[in-house]
């Protein structure tokens, strides 16, 4: 099995307060960079937010519809 390599560490600023430390492989990066049509380099950490709440948003919802 091949280990994790983790590229870069943000503290992202949740909106109702508080942070979500959150660490980043090259290829999350590459796929928010993707999503939002954005340079890696160029990724803020609302691109990162919203990924996570997108991806959360939509495991759910999937959960639900299968009836777990």
């Amino acid at each position: 099995m091949q280990e994790v390599q983790f590229v870069e560490v943000r503290n992202v600023e949740l909106p109702r307060g508080g942070n979500l430390e959150v660490q980043l492989t090259q290829d999350m990066i590459d796929k928010i960079g993707s999503q939002f049509g954005v340079a890696s380099v160029d990724i803020t950490d609302e691109h990162v937010r919203m990924y996570i709440w997108g991806a959360v948003k939509s495991a759910i919802e999937k959960a639900e519809l299968e009836g777990v």
